[in-house]
């Protein structure tokens, strides 16, 4: 916009009637009341542009990479469940319900679980089925309130990585945090849902 321009007034009060302008900037002060000056400096804008790139990758980072695969109605504490097979239908009904899975997904999860149980040091279960039955990637967490037989074991604490094949180096990263002993122990001591949610959304925040 051109200092010059005679409708510059009028321009300017049709946007601040939509607009919140703090300041304007630019190599002639057009003297509008109420609003600040900024003189146009090079440098100033170079080192403007260089932080809103940064705080623009910082924002970025997390969401694309990690925090996107966690859903809350996925970060689940002490379902009144006590079987193994009724958990597994439990959290697929819902990964099912939110189209991250085909209906297969169930199927593969159940068959994988009786050739081999998906078993983790540390009382860990982690079993997952099919990439190719999977629309979108994501990770469960469940909290058990008491140990459900896995099959090779007792567990009282479910990790499932719900992954698509292009995705299996993500799962990788994650699946390290099941070797953070203080995560874990601060997961297992839990004693309400909304705690739980946020020890494990933190952790995803600093991956």
């Amino acid at each position: 916009m051109s200092a010059l321009d005679e409708n510059l007034f009028c321009k300017i009060e049709n946007l601040k009637e939509t607009n919140n302008i703090l300041a304007i900037v630019g190599t002639i002060n057009p003297k509008i009341p109420g609003i600040n000056f900024i003189p146009y400096n090079k440098e100033l804008f170079k080192n403007l542009d260089i932080y809103l790139s940064k705080s623009k990758q910082q924002d970025d980072r997390p969401v694309k990479s990690y925090e996107r695969m966690l859903d809350e109605d996925l970060v689940i504490f002490e379902p009144d469940i006590y079987f193994k097979k009724d958990l597994l239908e439990y959290v697929c009904s819902i990964l099912i319900n939110k189209e991250y899975v085909e209906k297969d997904y169930l199927d593969s999860v159940l068959h994988r679980e009786e050739m081999l149980p998906t078993y983790s040091k540390g009382a860990i279960g982690v079993p997952h089925g099919d990439s190719s039955t999977v629309n979108s990637t994501r990770f469960v967490f469940v909290k058990l309130k008491n140990p459900i037989d896995w099959g090779v074991g007792n567990v009282n604490f479910i990790f499932m990585p719900v992954f698509q094949a292009n995705d299996k180096e993500i799962v990788k990263n994650v699946l390290e945090i099941l070797k953070d002993a203080e995560f874990m122990n601060n997961a297992n001591k839990c004693f309400d849902k909304d705690a739980f949610r946020r020890i494990i959304f933190d952790k995803f925040k600093h991956l």
